[in-house]
């Protein structure tokens, strides 16, 4: 008898996805920017399985946003696009 239950849908019961997003806006430190995004990463890197988690990088239009170090970072989506459920909005302050 084969088993209905896909590794895909198996992993997914026990690792629920968890959205993450980091808001972007002008002259953010670029630190809390990468931040979030490299612990996340690196959570999954050192389970060396899926963790669960998804990061996020969404502003207000898609264009790039300018760091106070003078980086450009890439939304992943417009605001507009968040999805409606997510686990956590990360937001700084500028300085």
């Amino acid at each position: 008898m084969l088993d209905a239950e896909t590794d895909t849908e198996r992993n997914a019961m026990e690792h629920p996805e968890r959205l993450v997003v980091v808001v972007l806006f002008d002259r953010i430190d670029l630190l809390d920017v990468t931040g979030p995004a490299e612990v996340f990463s690196l959570l999954q890197r050192e389970l060396d399985s899926p963790a669960g988690y998804r990061v996020l990088l969404a502003a207000e239009t898609p264009d790039p946003v300018t760091t106070s170090a003078g980086c450009a970072c890439c939304p992943t989506s417009p605001s507009r696009n968040w999805p409606a459920r997510r686990s956590t909005a990360w937001s700084c302050r500028a300085r």
